[in-house]
């Protein structure tokens, strides 16, 4: 009881900054407006002379402040200055590709630690990875004996990201590094895009210095879909050379909520709608691409028949046609009967 109070303090006290920062942001841009106005010597707009004239200000204090807020740097998020340890686990009672796929993400992310789901409940979950400081509570579900659905929940006020999971290759006998990678990002443009790259990359931690790195993982976005790709690091002579290893997945985003897991009443930021009437499909996460790989249909051949096969399709269709004749004149000669 007393930790669930203690959780519940802390999120409304994190939610209040949120809100609290939003507003920040906003007085923010109003104040880079006057900034640039300012300085390429322009009239100020109309309704920012109208705020000023609420709060009282004198031109040269709105002058100030709008210089400082923009020099000054944006106010770190709920990723900032978190060493990453996230903390995998699955559905009730994986099946054998669930477990495999587990433990390649828990070989992904170098100080990801695999818990055994058991009989716990989600709250209970959330409630013992914020107990032994886990930045993110990892959930990986499946269907039919496929992984299905990828859940990422940082702590200890979220925010909460769904994925589904598509095409997963796990299928690899290889002993991987489990060094810190070198990650990629690609055609991540949108400030929901720019979100989930945020969300992504804090799962991994940050490289030294300059420590070459003997693996490489890269989240290239095309059209909506993650590709996620592992690669082993080789230098010679001046030269990095890539080889692609498992596991490999797609990634599609389809909702966002603003708490963890076990908030079930979570505000959400985000949810895919794939159904609405567009006149042009719309992307959420980057821009649109042309190196999009098409696959195209596979061409039905049909295979050669055999004289004998051929001798056996013709004579089935004359044995109907003599059926036919022969139902036909049963029953002109019944008909001729009952005349008589």
């Amino acid at each position: 009881m007393l930790l669930d109070r203690k959780l519940r303090r802390e999120r409304r006290e994190w939610m209040d900054s949120v809100r609290a920062e939003e507003r920040r942001l906003e007085s923010k841009k109003r104040k880079e407006l006057l900034y640039k106005s300012y300085e390429r010597d322009v009239v100020v707009p109309k309704e920012i002379r109208n705020e000023i004239d609420e709060d009282k200000l004198t031109a040269e204090e709105a002058l100030q402040d709008a210089i400082y807020a923009f020099e000054s740097g944006e106010k770190e998020d709920e990723f900032s200055n978190t060493e990453a340890r996230p903390i995998i686990t699955t559905s009730r009672s994986p099946s054998d590709p669930l477990v495999r796929f587990a433990k390649a993400l828990k070989n992904i992310l170098p100080n990801a630690e695999k818990l055994n789901r058991g009989k716990h409940m989600i709250q209970e979950l959330v409630q013992g990875a914020i107990k032994n400081n886990h930045t993110d509570l990892i959930m990986v579900n499946e269907h039919s004996g496929v992984p299905s659905s990828l859940i990422i929940s940082h702590l200890p006020h979220g925010p909460t990201t769904y994925f589904s999971i598509h095409h997963p290759n796990i299928d690899t006998e290889e002993p991987m590094s489990t060094a810190a990678p070198a990650v990629v990002f690609d055609n991540f443009t949108t400030p929901l895009g720019l979100r989930v790259k945020r969300i992504l990359s804090s799962l991994f931690p940050q490289l030294p210095g300059r420590e070459k790195p003997k693996r490489m993982v890269s989240f290239i976005n095309r059209e909506d879909s993650i590709l996620f790709t592992q690669f082993k690091t080789s230098f010679k002579q001046g030269e990095v050379e890539l080889q692609k290893i498992c596991p490999q997945f797609t990634l599609k985003l389809y909702e966002i909520r603003a708490g963890t897991l076990d908030m079930t009443y979570a505000e959400k930021e985000f949810v895919f709608r794939p159904y609405l009437n567009t006149a042009r499909k719309k992307f959420y996460l980057g821009e649109e691409t042309d190196d999009v790989p098409q696959e195209q249909p596979e061409e039905k051949k049909e295979k050669p028949a055999k004289d004998g096969e051929e001798k056996k399709k013709t004579g089935s269709k004359d044995r109907k046609k003599v059926d036919d004749r022969s139902m036909w004149q049963r029953r002109l000669s019944r008909e001729s009967q009952r005349t008589r």
